[in-house]
Protein backbone atom coordinates (compact mmCIF):
# COMPACT_ATOMS: atom_id res chain seq x y z
CA UNK A 1 0.00 0.00 0.00
CA UNK A 2 1.27 3.46 -1.20
CA UNK A 3 -0.18 5.70 1.07
CA UNK A 4 -3.37 6.22 3.10
CA UNK A 5 -5.11 9.57 4.03
CA UNK A 6 -5.81 10.12 7.80
CA UNK A 7 -8.07 13.29 7.43
CA UNK A 8 -9.70 14.72 4.14
CA UNK A 9 -12.50 17.03 2.98
CA UNK A 10 -15.62 15.67 3.88
CA UNK A 11 -17.92 15.90 0.85
CA UNK A 12 -21.12 15.33 1.11
CA UNK A 13 -23.39 12.09 -0.03
CA UNK A 14 -24.08 13.95 -3.33
CA UNK A 15 -20.34 14.68 -4.77
CA UNK A 16 -20.30 14.76 -8.34
CA UNK A 17 -18.06 11.83 -10.53
CA UNK A 18 -15.82 12.15 -13.29
CA UNK A 19 -15.75 8.67 -15.35
CA UNK A 20 -13.04 7.68 -16.86
CA UNK A 21 -13.57 4.47 -18.86
CA UNK A 22 -10.87 1.63 -19.47
CA UNK A 23 -9.01 2.84 -16.39
CA UNK A 24 -8.21 1.24 -13.17
CA UNK A 25 -6.08 2.69 -10.01
CA UNK A 26 -4.32 0.68 -7.92
CA UNK A 27 -1.03 0.74 -5.34
CA UNK A 28 1.90 2.37 -7.42
CA UNK A 29 -0.43 3.07 -10.34
CA UNK A 30 -2.52 6.06 -9.69
CA UNK A 31 -3.95 5.30 -6.17
CA UNK A 32 -3.94 3.76 -2.83
CA UNK A 33 -5.87 0.89 -2.03
CA UNK A 34 -8.30 1.43 0.66
CA UNK A 35 -10.02 -2.31 -0.63
CA UNK A 36 -8.14 -5.45 -0.98
CA UNK A 37 -9.35 -7.90 -3.40
CA UNK A 38 -11.12 -9.86 -0.48
CA UNK A 39 -12.75 -6.95 0.86
CA UNK A 40 -14.10 -5.37 -2.10
CA UNK A 41 -17.42 -6.08 -2.42
CA UNK A 42 -19.49 -7.57 -5.89
CA UNK A 43 -22.90 -7.19 -7.25
CA UNK A 44 -22.84 -3.25 -7.38
CA UNK A 45 -24.69 -0.92 -9.31
CA UNK A 46 -22.01 2.24 -10.29
CA UNK A 47 -24.15 4.51 -8.09
CA UNK A 48 -23.91 2.33 -5.50
CA UNK A 49 -20.46 2.28 -5.75
CA UNK A 50 -19.76 5.74 -5.56
CA UNK A 51 -22.22 5.84 -2.59
CA UNK A 52 -19.30 3.67 -0.79
CA UNK A 53 -17.06 6.41 -1.69
CA UNK A 54 -19.54 8.89 -0.44
CA UNK A 55 -19.42 7.09 2.77
CA UNK A 56 -15.44 6.75 2.98
CA UNK A 57 -13.87 10.16 4.10
CA UNK A 58 -10.70 8.77 2.69
CA UNK A 59 -11.87 7.64 -0.92
CA UNK A 60 -11.52 9.86 -3.65
CA UNK A 61 -12.10 7.18 -6.52
CA UNK A 62 -13.31 3.82 -7.35
CA UNK A 63 -12.17 1.54 -9.63
CA UNK A 64 -15.43 -0.58 -10.69
CA UNK A 65 -15.36 -4.12 -12.95
CA UNK A 66 -17.81 -4.17 -15.40
CA UNK A 67 -18.35 -7.83 -15.74
CA UNK A 68 -19.30 -8.13 -12.16
CA UNK A 69 -19.87 -5.05 -10.57
CA UNK A 70 -17.04 -5.38 -8.22
CA UNK A 71 -16.07 -2.20 -6.23
CA UNK A 72 -12.60 -1.13 -5.19
CA UNK A 73 -12.27 2.16 -3.48
CA UNK A 74 -9.09 3.80 -3.80
CA UNK A 75 -7.32 7.00 -2.16
CA UNK A 76 -5.04 10.03 -3.60
CA UNK A 77 -5.95 8.82 -6.90
CA UNK A 78 -3.79 10.69 -10.39
CA UNK A 79 -5.66 9.41 -13.15
CA UNK A 80 -2.48 10.14 -15.29
CA UNK A 81 -0.60 7.47 -13.33
CA UNK A 82 -3.48 4.59 -13.52
CA UNK A 83 -3.68 1.58 -15.90
CA UNK A 84 -5.47 0.74 -19.00
CA UNK A 85 -7.76 -1.73 -18.74
CA UNK A 86 -11.05 -2.53 -20.45
CA UNK A 87 -12.61 -4.52 -17.90
CA UNK A 88 -12.74 -1.56 -15.42
CA UNK A 89 -14.47 2.20 -15.80
CA UNK A 90 -12.26 4.58 -12.35
CA UNK A 91 -14.48 7.43 -11.24
CA UNK A 92 -13.29 10.07 -9.48
CA UNK A 93 -15.00 12.45 -6.89
CA UNK A 94 -14.94 15.86 -8.27
CA UNK A 95 -14.65 19.78 -5.56
CA UNK A 96 -17.88 20.58 -4.47
CA UNK A 97 -18.86 24.03 -4.77
CA UNK A 98 -18.21 25.29 -1.49
CA UNK A 99 -18.94 28.75 -0.11
CA UNK A 100 -15.48 28.99 1.86
CA UNK A 101 -13.14 32.10 0.98
CA UNK A 102 -10.46 29.67 0.12
CA UNK A 103 -7.97 26.60 1.16
CA UNK A 104 -4.20 26.60 2.15
CA UNK A 105 -1.41 24.03 2.16
CA UNK A 106 1.56 24.33 4.48
CA UNK A 107 4.49 21.90 4.18
CA UNK A 108 7.88 22.18 5.13
CA UNK A 109 11.42 20.00 5.07
CA UNK A 110 10.70 18.23 2.08
CA UNK A 111 13.80 18.34 -0.93
CA UNK A 112 15.33 14.72 -0.26
CA UNK A 113 18.84 13.86 -1.54
CA UNK A 114 19.25 10.82 -2.29
CA UNK A 115 23.10 10.74 -0.81
CA UNK A 116 22.82 13.05 2.43
CA UNK A 117 19.45 12.19 4.39
CA UNK A 118 18.26 10.97 7.65
CA UNK A 119 16.16 8.38 8.34
CA UNK A 120 14.25 8.53 5.40
CA UNK A 121 16.32 6.43 2.84
CA UNK A 122 14.54 7.26 -0.81
CA UNK A 123 12.14 9.85 -2.48
CA UNK A 124 9.47 7.55 -1.95
CA UNK A 125 7.70 9.49 1.16
CA UNK A 126 8.27 13.05 -0.08
CA UNK A 127 6.57 11.15 -3.93
CA UNK A 128 3.84 10.17 -1.58
CA UNK A 129 3.10 13.44 0.09
CA UNK A 130 3.38 15.07 -3.44
CA UNK A 131 0.60 12.74 -4.54
CA UNK A 132 -1.62 13.67 -1.36
CA UNK A 133 -0.87 17.16 -1.91
CA UNK A 134 -2.06 16.77 -5.65
CA UNK A 135 -5.43 14.93 -4.86
CA UNK A 136 -6.12 17.21 -2.03
CA UNK A 137 -6.12 20.49 -4.41
CA UNK A 138 -8.29 18.47 -6.74
CA UNK A 139 -10.82 17.88 -3.84
CA UNK A 140 -10.81 20.82 -2.81
CA UNK A 141 -10.47 22.83 -5.53
CA UNK A 142 -10.08 26.28 -3.92
CA UNK A 143 -6.59 26.39 -2.72
CA UNK A 144 -4.82 29.67 -3.28
CA UNK A 145 -1.18 29.12 -2.19
CA UNK A 146 1.18 27.21 -0.54
CA UNK A 147 3.38 27.89 2.54
CA UNK A 148 6.47 26.57 2.34
CA UNK A 149 8.55 27.11 5.80
CA UNK A 150 11.84 25.80 4.23
CA UNK A 151 14.61 23.12 3.84
CA UNK A 152 13.19 22.71 0.62
CA UNK A 153 17.27 21.33 -1.16
CA UNK A 154 18.38 19.03 0.97
CA UNK A 155 21.35 19.01 2.16
CA UNK A 156 22.85 22.61 1.20
CA UNK A 157 20.58 24.49 -0.82
CA UNK A 158 20.76 26.23 -4.57
CA UNK A 159 23.60 27.84 -5.48
CA UNK A 160 21.50 29.90 -8.09
CA UNK A 161 18.10 30.45 -9.81
CA UNK A 162 19.81 28.12 -12.72
CA UNK A 163 20.43 25.19 -9.61
CA UNK A 164 19.71 21.78 -11.73
CA UNK A 165 17.46 20.70 -8.20
CA UNK A 166 14.99 23.37 -8.85
CA UNK A 167 14.20 20.66 -11.21
CA UNK A 168 15.04 17.41 -9.89
CA UNK A 169 13.70 18.28 -6.17
CA UNK A 170 10.50 20.46 -6.58
CA UNK A 171 10.03 20.68 -10.85
CA UNK A 172 9.94 16.74 -10.97
CA UNK A 173 8.25 16.20 -7.72
CA UNK A 174 5.43 18.26 -7.44
CA UNK A 175 2.61 17.95 -10.61
CA UNK A 176 1.44 20.79 -12.49
CA UNK A 177 -1.64 21.72 -10.27
CA UNK A 178 0.45 21.45 -7.11
CA UNK A 179 3.14 24.30 -8.43
CA UNK A 180 -0.04 26.06 -10.31
CA UNK A 181 -0.35 28.41 -7.37
CA UNK A 182 2.11 30.67 -5.26
CA UNK A 183 4.77 29.04 -3.36
CA UNK A 184 5.21 31.27 -0.35
CA UNK A 185 8.58 30.49 0.99
CA UNK A 186 11.38 30.65 3.83
CA UNK A 187 14.94 29.63 4.22
CA UNK A 188 15.70 26.92 6.40
CA UNK A 189 18.60 25.95 7.81
CA UNK A 190 20.22 23.54 5.28
CA UNK A 191 18.52 26.04 2.40
CA UNK A 192 21.74 28.28 3.19
CA UNK A 193 24.80 26.43 3.54
CA UNK A 194 25.91 27.34 -0.73
CA UNK A 195 23.53 30.02 -1.25
CA UNK A 196 25.49 33.51 -1.66
CA UNK A 197 23.04 35.07 0.17
CA UNK A 198 24.43 33.62 3.52
CA UNK A 199 27.44 35.99 3.14
CA UNK A 200 26.16 39.07 1.29
CA UNK A 201 24.15 41.77 2.79
CA UNK A 202 20.70 42.53 0.86
CA UNK A 203 18.97 40.34 -1.06
CA UNK A 204 19.95 40.39 -4.24
CA UNK A 205 22.09 37.57 -4.47
CA UNK A 206 19.54 35.41 -2.73
CA UNK A 207 19.25 32.17 -4.74
CA UNK A 208 15.73 31.36 -4.07
CA UNK A 209 14.60 34.82 -3.91
CA UNK A 210 11.74 36.11 -6.66
CA UNK A 211 9.28 38.73 -6.03
CA UNK A 212 7.52 38.30 -9.15
CA UNK A 213 4.01 36.37 -7.86
CA UNK A 214 3.28 35.79 -11.16
CA UNK A 215 6.40 33.73 -11.98
CA UNK A 216 5.79 30.17 -10.72
CA UNK A 217 8.45 28.51 -11.77
CA UNK A 218 10.08 29.83 -8.78
CA UNK A 219 9.01 30.56 -4.77
CA UNK A 220 7.67 33.51 -4.00
CA UNK A 221 10.26 35.13 -1.78
CA UNK A 222 10.39 38.71 -2.02
CA UNK A 223 12.97 39.47 0.78
CA UNK A 224 14.46 37.63 3.86
CA UNK A 225 11.71 38.50 5.78
CA UNK A 226 7.97 39.71 4.06
CA UNK A 227 4.17 40.24 4.44
CA UNK A 228 1.44 40.25 1.57
CA UNK A 229 -1.99 41.31 2.80
CA UNK A 230 -5.31 39.05 1.05
CA UNK A 231 -8.50 40.90 1.29
CA UNK A 232 -10.23 38.75 -0.37
CA UNK A 233 -9.26 35.63 2.19
CA UNK A 234 -9.27 38.23 5.25
CA UNK A 235 -5.88 37.24 5.25
CA UNK A 236 -2.34 38.46 6.14
CA UNK A 237 0.63 36.50 5.60
CA UNK A 238 3.55 37.46 7.22
CA UNK A 239 6.79 35.25 6.70
CA UNK A 240 9.81 35.35 9.12
CA UNK A 241 13.91 34.46 8.80
CA UNK A 242 14.44 32.77 12.13
CA UNK A 243 17.71 30.87 11.17
CA UNK A 244 19.49 33.08 14.59
CA UNK A 245 17.60 30.92 16.69
CA UNK A 246 18.50 26.95 14.87
CA UNK A 247 19.76 25.85 18.48
CA UNK A 248 16.37 27.19 20.32
CA UNK A 249 16.01 23.34 21.40
CA UNK A 250 18.74 24.04 23.60
CA UNK A 251 17.19 25.64 26.90
CA UNK A 252 21.51 26.27 27.91
CA UNK A 253 21.77 28.75 25.91
CA UNK A 254 19.77 31.88 25.97
CA UNK A 255 18.21 33.65 23.33
CA UNK A 256 20.61 36.56 23.47
CA UNK A 257 23.60 34.18 22.82
CA UNK A 258 22.27 32.43 19.76
CA UNK A 259 23.87 31.99 16.57
CA UNK A 260 23.44 30.34 13.00
CA UNK A 261 25.36 26.95 13.64
CA UNK A 262 25.12 26.14 10.09
CA UNK A 263 26.78 29.37 8.98
CA UNK A 264 29.92 26.97 9.40
CA UNK A 265 29.01 24.92 6.55
CA UNK A 266 29.35 28.74 4.31
CA UNK A 267 32.71 30.35 3.36
CA UNK A 268 31.94 33.23 5.72
CA UNK A 269 30.89 31.89 8.59
CA UNK A 270 31.47 35.00 11.09
CA UNK A 271 29.62 37.50 8.53
CA UNK A 272 27.24 35.03 8.17
CA UNK A 273 25.92 35.07 11.86
CA UNK A 274 26.03 38.90 12.37
CA UNK A 275 23.95 38.99 8.99
CA UNK A 276 21.55 35.89 10.21
CA UNK A 277 21.13 38.40 13.51
CA UNK A 278 20.22 41.15 11.76
CA UNK A 279 17.57 39.53 10.18
CA UNK A 280 15.95 37.75 12.98
CA UNK A 281 15.75 41.34 14.41
CA UNK A 282 13.80 42.40 11.44
CA UNK A 283 11.65 39.71 11.09
CA UNK A 284 10.51 40.24 14.85
CA UNK A 285 10.21 43.81 13.39
CA UNK A 286 8.52 43.40 11.03
CA UNK A 287 5.58 40.56 12.52
CA UNK A 288 4.81 43.54 15.34
CA UNK A 289 4.49 46.24 12.65
CA UNK A 290 2.32 44.09 11.04
CA UNK A 291 0.72 42.92 13.89
CA UNK A 292 -0.27 46.07 14.66
CA UNK A 293 -1.29 47.83 11.78
CA UNK A 294 -3.01 44.89 10.05
CA UNK A 295 -6.62 45.35 9.24
CA UNK A 296 -7.22 41.53 8.40
CA UNK A 297 -9.20 38.85 10.97
CA UNK A 298 -6.99 37.00 10.78
CA UNK A 299 -2.60 36.56 10.30
CA UNK A 300 -1.27 33.41 8.83
CA UNK A 301 2.42 33.84 10.07
CA UNK A 302 5.12 31.20 9.60
CA UNK A 303 8.92 30.76 9.82
CA UNK A 304 11.09 27.86 9.64
CA UNK A 305 11.08 26.84 13.83
CA UNK A 306 8.12 25.87 16.02
CA UNK A 307 6.95 28.06 18.70
CA UNK A 308 8.95 26.06 21.57
CA UNK A 309 12.07 27.44 20.04
CA UNK A 310 11.37 30.43 22.00
CA UNK A 311 11.17 29.53 25.17
CA UNK A 312 13.58 32.41 26.12
CA UNK A 313 11.43 35.54 27.51
CA UNK A 314 13.63 37.23 29.13
CA UNK A 315 14.01 40.97 28.53
CA UNK A 316 16.69 42.06 26.07
CA UNK A 317 16.28 39.91 22.81
CA UNK A 318 14.23 40.69 19.67
CA UNK A 319 12.39 37.27 20.35
CA UNK A 320 11.36 37.63 23.68
CA UNK A 321 8.24 38.85 23.59
CA UNK A 322 7.49 36.33 20.60
CA UNK A 323 5.01 33.87 22.16
CA UNK A 324 2.97 36.39 24.00
CA UNK A 325 2.09 38.58 20.87
CA UNK A 326 1.34 35.04 18.70
CA UNK A 327 -1.02 34.27 21.43
CA UNK A 328 -2.98 37.55 22.07
CA UNK A 329 -5.98 37.82 19.59
CA UNK A 330 -7.54 40.69 20.49
CA UNK A 331 -6.85 42.14 17.03
CA UNK A 332 -6.49 39.06 15.30
CA UNK A 333 -6.78 35.64 14.81
CA UNK A 334 -3.01 34.56 14.44
CA UNK A 335 -2.39 30.40 13.00
CA UNK A 336 1.53 30.32 13.38
CA UNK A 337 3.30 26.98 11.44
CA UNK A 338 7.21 26.31 11.40
CA UNK A 339 8.80 22.95 10.32
CA UNK A 340 12.73 21.76 10.94
CA UNK A 341 11.47 18.97 13.38
CA UNK A 342 10.19 16.23 11.00
CA UNK A 343 6.67 15.97 12.03
CA UNK A 344 3.24 17.17 11.60
CA UNK A 345 1.74 17.86 15.06
CA UNK A 346 0.42 20.30 17.69
CA UNK A 347 2.87 19.07 19.89
CA UNK A 348 4.58 22.53 20.61
CA UNK A 349 4.11 25.76 22.96
CA UNK A 350 0.49 26.62 22.74
CA UNK A 351 -0.28 30.42 21.54
CA UNK A 352 -3.92 29.66 22.42
CA UNK A 353 -5.70 31.13 22.39
CA UNK A 354 -4.50 31.39 18.59
CA UNK A 355 -3.24 28.18 16.65
CA UNK A 356 -0.11 26.91 15.87
CA UNK A 357 1.12 23.55 13.94
CA UNK A 358 4.38 21.86 13.61
CA UNK A 359 4.86 20.73 9.48
CA UNK A 360 7.94 19.55 9.08
CA UNK A 361 7.26 16.13 7.47
CA UNK A 362 7.17 16.62 4.12
CA UNK A 363 9.52 13.57 3.66
CA UNK A 364 12.96 15.65 2.83
CA UNK A 365 15.18 14.63 5.96
CA UNK A 366 13.97 11.94 8.60
CA UNK A 367 11.09 11.34 10.98
CA UNK A 368 11.22 12.59 14.14
CA UNK A 369 7.60 10.93 14.65
CA UNK A 370 4.89 8.98 12.63
CA UNK A 371 2.86 11.74 10.90
CA UNK A 372 4.41 12.85 7.68
CA UNK A 373 2.71 15.11 5.52
CA UNK A 374 1.17 18.33 5.68
CA UNK A 375 -1.32 21.06 7.24
CA UNK A 376 -4.95 21.98 5.23
CA UNK A 377 -5.80 25.29 6.29
CA UNK A 378 -9.54 26.53 5.35
CA UNK A 379 -10.92 29.14 5.45
CA UNK A 380 -14.43 30.11 5.86
CA UNK A 381 -17.12 32.24 3.94
CA UNK A 382 -17.19 34.50 7.31
CA UNK A 383 -13.41 34.47 7.21
CA UNK A 384 -13.10 31.60 10.34
CA UNK A 385 -9.95 29.70 9.92
CA UNK A 386 -9.67 26.14 10.71
CA UNK A 387 -6.88 23.58 9.91
CA UNK A 388 -6.39 19.98 9.76
CA UNK A 389 -3.75 17.27 9.16
CA UNK A 390 -3.15 15.65 5.69
CA UNK A 391 -0.96 12.68 6.53
CA UNK A 392 0.64 9.67 3.91
CA UNK A 393 0.79 6.08 5.60
CA UNK A 394 4.25 5.93 7.89
CA UNK A 395 5.17 2.65 7.35
CA UNK A 396 6.31 4.58 3.53
CA UNK A 397 8.15 7.07 5.57
CA UNK A 398 9.32 6.05 8.99
CA UNK A 399 9.14 2.28 8.62
CA UNK A 400 12.54 1.33 7.94
CA UNK A 401 16.11 2.15 8.24
CA UNK A 402 19.32 0.61 6.63
CA UNK A 403 21.03 -2.25 8.73
CA UNK A 404 24.67 -2.65 8.02
CA UNK A 405 23.97 -5.24 5.02
CA UNK A 406 22.19 -2.49 2.72
CA UNK A 407 18.88 -4.20 3.53
CA UNK A 408 15.93 -2.46 5.02
CA UNK A 409 13.90 -4.07 7.73
CA UNK A 410 10.76 -2.76 10.06
CA UNK A 411 11.53 -0.05 12.55
CA UNK A 412 9.60 2.67 14.19
CA UNK A 413 11.86 6.27 14.11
Amino acid sequence: MKLSLILSTVLPASADYQEYPEVTCWAGHGGVEIDSDSTAPTGLSVESCEARCNDDISCSCVAFRISDGKCWKRSACSISQCGQDSGFNTFVKQAVPSDRLGSIIVIGDWGHDPSVHGNIYSDACQNNVAALMDSTMQQQGDVKFIVNVGDSFYPGGVSSPDDPQWDSKWRGKYSDQVRSVPWYSVYGNHDLHQDPGSCNDGFASAAQGNSDITNQNKFYMPDWSWYKEHPELQLEVVAMELNTYQSGWNHNIPASQQSFGDCQYTPCAETCKALMRQRSDAAFALFKERNSASTQKNMLVFSHYPTDYFWDHSPGDASADFISELSDASNHHIEYFGGHRHNVDQKTTSIAPNNNWLSGGGGGWGCDGSQQGFVLVEIAADGTMTSKPMLVDQGQCCNRFKTSSNQTVPQFV
